[in-house]
């Protein structure tokens, strides 16, 4: 079975897929999630030459103008990626998507 054919459940939120249930692969033909956690959206920004420069995620229907994302940048030298800062400096879910770019990172 083709990895497309296991997939049971997607949810496309912009430009992200989340795929939320897969074929446990044990021929039985049970179906399991793929994590436990709590499931999240993720939202990416990409510089002109196409890498990823911001990654944010927040719960399933959250607004990108809503102060409850998670959001990292992505530096980098050239082109290798040499550091991934947190907006504040930390992993909480608390700063708004739409001004990542204005954010503080560390």
């Amino acid at each position: 079975m083709s990895e497309s054919d296991k997939v049971l459940a997607r949810r496309e939120l912009g430009g992200t897929v989340d795929i939320l249930y897969r074929d446990i692969g044990d021929g039985t033909g049970a179906h399991g999630p793929i994590m436990d956690m709590p499931r999240h959206t993720t939202a990416f920004d990409y510089n002109a030459g196409g890498s990823p420069v911001y990654i944010g995620k927040a719960a399933f229907g959250s607004a990108k103008s809503a102060a409850v994302w998670q959001i990292q940048r992505l530096v980098y030298t050239g082109d290798n990626l040499t550091d991934i800062l947190w907006a504040d400096g930390d992993t909480e879910f608390d700063n708004v998507w739409d001004n990542r770019a204005g954010l503080s990172y560390s």
